[in-house]
C-alpha cells in the first residue's frame, strides 16, 4: 500500500489541489462565474444593457457590430461613412484582442458571445493574479483566496457590463506580474504584451498604470535591497526601454465618436438586438 491509498480521502484531495492548483482555481472560477452569469452564459439574456450601462447599447455594441461587418466586407478598418460624418476608424479596437475576438465571431453572434468574453477576462484576471502572488512566496491558501476575491471584485464582476473596465483590471494585473517576471527571473518580453494590452484599451491608462507601477517597484526594490539608487535606476531603465517596446509595436489610436448623424453605426444594429 503506497502512502497515498493510505491518505483520507480529504488529504488525497488537498494533494491533488496542490498539485493541479491551476486548474482546480480555473475549475472554480469558471463554476462561480457560471453561477453569477448563467442567464447569459445560457443564451436566455444578452449582456448589452439600456438603463445604467446604456453605453453598451449605445456605443459599444453598435460600433462592434459595424466592425464586424465592415471587417468581412472590407478587412483591415480604415475610412467609414458610417461612423460621425465619416472618419478614419483604425483600428478600430482590433488591437484589443478580445475585441477582435468578438468581431471575428461576426455580427450574428456577436450580442451572445460577449458574456463569454467578459467570463474569461475575470477568469484570467484571478488567475493572473494567483501567479503573481505565488512569484511574491504567498502561501497556497492565500493565493487561492486572494485570487477569488480579486476575481470576484466589485469593480471587475459589475464593470464587466461596460466591457473595459474589465479589460482595464486584466491589463493591470498583467503589468505587475510582467514586471516580476522581468525582476526576479529576466524574463522580459511580457512586459511589451502588457503595454500592448493596456494601450488597447487607452493610452491614459498606461499613465495611470505607469504611475503605479513606478511606485510599486520603489517600494518592492526598497524593501527587498535596501537604499540602493544605482541598483533602483538601473531597474527603472530596463523595465522603461522594454516597455516601450510595446509602444513602438502599438498602432495609433484614434478618438472613435459615435453620435450626432443619423449615420451613426448602430441604429440598425440596436433595432436588430431590440428584436431578439
Amino acid at each position: 500500500m503506497t502512502q497515498r491509498d493510505r491518505q483520507s480521502p480529504l488529504d488525497r484531495l488537498a494533494d491533488t489541489v496542490r498539485r493541479h492548483d491551476y486548474w482546480t482555481l480555473a475549475i472554480l472560477l469558471a463554476a462561480m462565474n457560471f453561477w453569477i452569469f448563467q442567464d447569459f452564459l445560457i443564451f436566455s439574456k444578452v449582456y448589452v444593457f439600456k438603463d445604467v450601462g446604456s453605453d453598451t447599447y449605445n456605443q459599444t455594441y453598435p460600433f462592434l457590430a459595424h466592425m464586424a461587418d465592415y471587417v468581412r466586407s472590407e478587412g483591415i478598418p480604415r475610412w467609414s461613412f458610417n461612423t460621425g460624418m465619416g472618419q478614419n476608424i483604425f483600428p478600430g479596437d482590433l488591437n484589443n484582442p478580445f475585441r477582435l475576438i468578438l468581431v471575428l465571431f461576426g455580427k450574428q453572434t456577436l450580442p451572445f458571445a460577449i458574456a463569454y468574453m467578459e467570463v474569461l477576462k475575470i477568469i484570467l484576471s484571478g488567475m493572473i493574479f494567483y501567479a503573481l502572488l505565488e512569484k511574491l512566496s504567498v502561501g497556497q491558501y492565500a493565493r487561492f483566496v486572494g485570487a477569488v476575491l480579486f476575481s470576484s471584485s466589485g469593480y471587475l464582476i459589475v464593470g464587466s457590463g461596460w466591457y473595459g473596465h474589465s479589460t482595464f483590471v486584466l491589463a493591470g494585473i498583467f503589468y505587475l506580474f510582467a514586471f516580476e517576471k522581468l525582476y526576479q527571473d529576466g524574463f522580459w518580453p511580457l512586459l511589451p504584451l502588457a503595454v500592448l494590452l493596456i494601450l488597447s484599451r487607452s493610452p491614459f491608462y498606461l499613465y495611470i498604470l505607469s504611475l503605479f507601477l513606478l511606485i510599486y517597484i520603489i517600494v518592492r526594490f526598497s524593501v527587498e535591497n535596501g537604499w540602493n539608487p544605482k541598483g533602483l535606476s538601473v531597474l527603472l531603465l530596463k523595465t522603461a526601454a522594454v516597455g516601450t517596446l510595446g509602444l513602438a509595436m502599438s498602432p495609433c489610436s484614434p478618438p472613435v465618436t459615435w453620435g450626432g448623424s443619423s449615420k451613426a453605426p448602430g441604429w440598425a444594429a440596436r433595432s436588430e438586438i431590440m428584436t431578439r
